[in-house]
């Protein structure tokens, strides 16, 4: 195809669109068609749970990626065969794709749940251990890893080659309306599956810490965990004592471990701090973090 009149960063999105759509065919043909079909038989390499946590929704993807691959070079053959020599329009065509990357998001979410799950399922399943590294080695194919991570890079790829159109298009012509429209969609996307991505691991550390801390409910959809740790607790008229504190946008929880940090991870809460309210568990307060010579510690009254 004649490339004549058609910016580089336009090129560039149909080159990348088309990698894309044919990275996600092979992953399929290659890793995930065969374990699907193993499963028909006597010793499945993975159950189906398992194959669809590693995978998302990535055949909605590829959907996607075809006929948006098939769109742009419908567009741009057309502008390139056209007498007038005019670059291709592609504003109006991301726009309107812009409201179904939202399964971008659903993917982003669980991407790194699904990468968590391929490497247990590598450190357990030895037949599937194998299996991917039998189908690595195939001459031009990739480590599922790598397949795997190239949706979650996507949406920005997309911001960042309609920054780079924007900027080198003329300020008279009739895609800049469609292309700033475009840019604002797929940006507040970005900003979606980020904020969504950020709200899953927050929850899933709440969870985390409520299956070892015991003596307070601690997950709620408004509560965000800011940081944890131990620090030394100096009073008065005890020794220090060290105790894992955690800091929540609401409140400041410090428990200590059941049997000792040598023991088996679980926590009992000693006292929970509401942060501009009154303090749960025994009277106490805060008087302020320091840092000592031996390292941090924080005094409580």
């Amino acid at each position: 195809m004649a490339s004549s009149g058609v910016p580089p960063a336009v090129q560039e999105l149909l080159a990348t669109e088309t990698t894309f759509s044919e990275a996600l065919h092979r992953m399929l043909e290659v890793y995930h068609k065969p374990l699907r079909d193993a499963q028909y038989k006597l010793t499945p390499l993975l159950h189906e749970r398992e194959i669809d946590e590693i995978f998302g929704n990535v055949e909605d993807l590829l959907i996607i990626a075809d006929e948006l691959q098939r769109t742009l070079l419908k567009r741009i053959s057309e502008a390139t065969s056209a007498p007038s020599g005019k670059a291709p329009k592609v504003g109006d065509i991301l726009t309107n794709f812009a409201g179904i990357f939202r399964l971008y998001e659903r993917y982003i979410i669980n991407y790194e749940r699904g990468a968590n799950r391929l490497g247990e399922c590598k450190e357990k399943e030895k037949g599937f251990a194998a299996f991917l590294e039998k189908q690595g080695a195939i001459p031009g194919v990739l480590p599922l890893e790598s397949y795997l991570i190239m949706p979650v890079q996507r949406i920005l790829r997309y911001k960042l080659l309609l920054q780079e159109i924007i900027a080198r298009t003329p300020k008279d012509s009739e895609d800049l309306g469609d292309l700033n429209t475009a840019l604002k969609a797929v940006t507040e996307r970005a900003v979606q599956c980020n904020e969504a991505t950020r709200r899953r691991e927050n929850m899933e550390a709440l969870r985390r810490i409520q299956a070892k801390l015991q003596g307070v409910e601690i997950v709620g959809p408004e509560r965000v965990l800011l940081c944890e740790g131990t620090l030394l607790r100096v009073r008065a008229r005890s020794d220090p004592k060290d105790y894992l504190f955690f800091l929540f946008n609401d409140a400041l929880i410090y428990a200590e471990p059941v049997g000792g940090f040598s023991g088996q991870g679980q926590y009992k809460m000693n006292r929970k701090f509401d942060i501009g309210g009154a303090s749960s568990g025994a009277t106490g307060r805060i008087v302020a973090p320091k840092q000592s010579e031996g390292g941090r510690f924080i005094q409580v009254r």
